[in-house]
């Protein structure tokens, strides 16, 4: 009896002296996934009001070419490459098949584009309003690309000084009529 109770004695002793040692590792961990959650949030929060930036642009832009005559066709082509955009979204641009289509589409406008008059003054109209448009949606791309770029690096050092492990994980995000490479966190794995 004696023996039973010296062994749970010490077996208890062990367990209320070994949990603070483990919590403060989980506590650590549990801090670095915390710190990667908030960043991504942030990330996600800066990609999400830059899409809809990009969106308000892009729905702007293809009312005022709507009105030129000439470039209907090519409306009609920037309309379908961001059909298959918005299509790439849903199968997390994976789909070989429809990325292979949005390949052809961004040929076809290309031939398009070609093929415009330049001496017609719809056609100027045209890539006046175009440049304007792309300038302001790059403009969008870039800060919100900066800017997550910034915050995946706080987070990944921070997460590593917890000593958890993390990397960038880019993905395609549709802006508007394009996609870009943007860099949200994941975990790769615990301390080191």
């Amino acid at each position: 009896m004696k023996k039973l109770m010296t062994t749970l004695f010490s077996l208890v002793l062990l367990l209320s002296l070994a949990t603070p040692a483990f919590a403060t590792g989980d506590t650590s961990n549990s801090e670095a996934l915390e710190v990667v959650d908030q960043k991504n949030d942030e990330i996600y929060s800066e990609i999400d009001h830059g899409v809809a930036a990009t969106e308000a642009l892009k729905d702007n832009y293809f009312s005022e070419i709507s009105q030129l005559e000439e470039v209907a066709h090519v409306l009609a082509l920037k309309q379908e490459k961001t059909a298959i955009l918005v299509a790439l979204e849903a199968s997390g641009q994976e789909d070989g098949a429809l990325n292979a289509v949005l390949s052809e589409k961004e040929a076809q406008l290309a031939q398009a584009h070609a093929g415009l008059d330049t001496a017609s003054e719809q056609v100027q109209t045209y890539f006046e309003i175009t440049a304007a448009y792309e300038a302001e949606r790059d403009a969008i791309i870039q800060y919100v690309y900066d800017v997550t770029l910034a915050l995946t690096d706080q987070g990944i050092q921070e997460a590593a000084e917890l000593g958890l492990l993390a990397k960038c994980s880019w993905v395609h995000v549709r802006f508007g009529d394009t996609r870009e490479w943007i860099d949200p966190i994941e975990i790769v794995g615990g301390r080191r």
